[in-house]
């Protein structure tokens, strides 16, 4: 920036654009902010600041900052635009719409609202309208880099990689030092397969990231790290991990909660004396991957170790863990402060794996973890006792977050017909979330019976769904929370899944690395998990000739 042309300006404004400059995005807002209560009328440094809130991920600061834009210019099409944006980003798409629908009416080539829009249609669901966004955006500003980056991001959200990529080289080719078009390079690199290729342009991002921009270098290296955990290297790709609660990772793809102590993190070293919170993190299914390490701390000097968990596992974990302190996850809501202080060192769940699993050969210490109820097992033991004759195959077809990406890792129940209509199995449904009308139709289409419970709320009462899984012979599941529980009580589990880094560069279509009891079938890019059922249906009729034989 050149300061020169501030010279005249207040300090606190200099500061503010000085601060942005270098990343920081909180001083930059607080020097702003501060300024603007002796200069309201100045609109461009409020949007400045708005902007900074918005970086901060602070949406609804942002939002109160361009609604006082427009008290003083109602027609102002930017500060309509970005309070469009604010406004979809804090979980309000349908009032964005609205705002930018009105924008749009007022200036129909405003770019930022083109991009805007289509922010908010992917929100609601549509993405072909969000497709049709960004293809007005590159309609109204062909030149833009901007304009074709987001144009790549619409067509990714579509699962349509080849052609993003095209947009993103067209983004590049328009500004070649653009970090954000490195970044998406690099990722649909990895979306086509070519996690080698997708690590050479994140480190290359790295290497050339502008003064500007190396507050970024965190959330460059986190996004790394998954490519390098896909080819083996865990070393390098848990110490990139580590990046994700940068704040310059967007919320959706960050590591969260996003907490703070005022105790060291741990990274090693001794805890003779000390006490050491482990605390949850991710959603439930990562939650029980990562807590495969939490047997490892039973092996170190330490006081006392304290578990915070998910509500849903304190009692399976209580019941696992007995020498440890196990309690749900409690912090302060409005700035991820702490509550209690009862440890010394802190570390979230998923950075154990960098201290106890720093090599493949340390895998050989996974395995099934957690204990659940006996009386509650006794319980449907006995409800099950009717369908005892025949091998119980519990069955889990999909996640509860629908996309056209994710679509292709889960399938409708419908495409089970194979697995269904086998006359030699009992099937029980592991399925959570809103699902009885799907199960009655195909019951209904198919003349088949799937097992279930109405007072079991498979998302909720954990404990009881536990109980049941261990009742099973076999789980086959898509790649979601149920096939990890299952594989940590030690039931038998079998699914399909491509090359990620999951699979931490090993070959697919054996046992698993986190839990030897799971069978994982190598995955094709592009193609269903609906379309392997038929070659599920055929590994389950070879198990179920060898367990008669047996």
């Amino acid at each position: 920036m050149n300061l020169q042309r501030f010279q005249k300006q207040p300090k606190l404004k200099v500061d503010g654009y000085r601060l942005r400059d270098k990343g920081d995005f909180q001083g930059a807002a607080k020097a702003l902010s501060a300024y603007l209560g002796t200069h309201p009328k100045d609109l461009i440094a409020a949007l400045d600041l708005g902007h900074c809130y918005m970086q901060l991920e602070r949406f609804d600061e942002a939002t109160k900052v361009y609604a006082k834009i427009l008290e003083k210019d109602p027609k102002h099409v930017i500060a309509l635009s970005n309070l469009g944006g604010s406004l979809y980003r804090s979980g309000k798409p349908k009032d964005a719409k609205a705002i930018l629908e009105y924008a749009l009416e007022l200036d129909p080539r405003c770019l930022y609202a083109h991009i805007n829009m289509g922010g908010v249609l992917q929100a609601l669901g549509d993405q072909k309208g969000n497709l049709n966004s960004a293809l007005a955006a590159v309609s109204i500003a062909p030149n833009s880099a901007l304009a074709f980056n987001n144009l790549g991001s619409a067509l990714s959200e579509l699962a349509m990689f080849s052609e993003a990529k095209h947009a993103y080289e067209t983004a590049a080719i328009l500004q070649p030092d653009q970090v954000d078009t490195m970044i998406n390079l690099a990722a649909v690199e990895s979306r086509l397969g070519s996690p080698e290729k997708s690590i050479e342009m994140y480190e290359k991002t790295l290497k050339v990231l502008p003064s500007r921009e190396k507050h970024r270098a965190d959330a460059v290296k986190f996004y790394c790290s998954f490519e390098y955990l896909k080819v083996g290297n865990l070393e390098k790709g848990w110490d990139y991990y580590d990046g994700g609660f940068s704040p310059m990772v967007p919320l959706a793809g960050a590591r969260t909660p996003k907490r703070l102590f005022n105790v060291p993190r741990w990274q090693g070293e001794s805890l003779a004396g000390k006490r050491l919170l482990v605390w949850r993190e991710q959603g439930l299914g990562d939650e029980i991957l990562f807590g495969t390490c939490l047997p490892d701390l039973r092996a170190i000097d330490c006081e006392q170790v304290i578990i915070e968990c998910d509500r849903r596992l304190v009692e399976i974990l209580t019941r696992s863990f007995p020498e440890f302190l196990v309690r749900t996850q409690y912090y302060n809501s409005v700035d991820g402060g702490q509550v209690h202080n009862d440890f010394d060192y802190e570390i979230p769940l998923g950075s154990l794996m960098k201290h106890f699993r720093k090599s493949i050969a340390d895998f050989s210490r996974s395995g099934p973890y957690l204990l659940p109820s006996t009386s509650l097992a006794e319980d449907f033991r006995k409800r099950l006792e009717l369908y005892k004759d025949k091998p119980l195959i519990g069955i889990c077809w999909r996640s509860g977050k629908l996309s056209p990406v994710r679509n292709l890792s889960y399938t409708t129940l419908d495409e089970w017909v194979p697995i269904l209509r086998n006359n030699r199995i009992n099937i029980v449904s592991l399925q959570y979330g809103e699902c009885e009308d799907e199960i009655n139709s195909v019951e209904r289409e198919f003349n088949v019976k799937i097992i279930r419970w109405p007072d079991i709320d498979q998302k909720n009462d954990l404990d009881k769904v536990f109980a049941l899984m261990i009742q099973l012979d076999l789980l086959i599941s898509v790649n979601t929370a149920p096939l990890r529980m299952a594989s940590a009580v030690g039931v038998p589990s079998l699914s399909v899944s491509k090359r990620g880094w999951l699979s931490l560069g090993e070959e697919m279509g054996g046992a698993s690395l986190w839990f030897p009891n799971t069978r994982i079938l190598q995955g094709d890019r592009g193609r269903s998990f609906g379309s392997r059922i038929r070659e599920l249906a055929d590994i389950l009729d070879a198990y179920l000739d060898a367990r008669d034989e047996g």
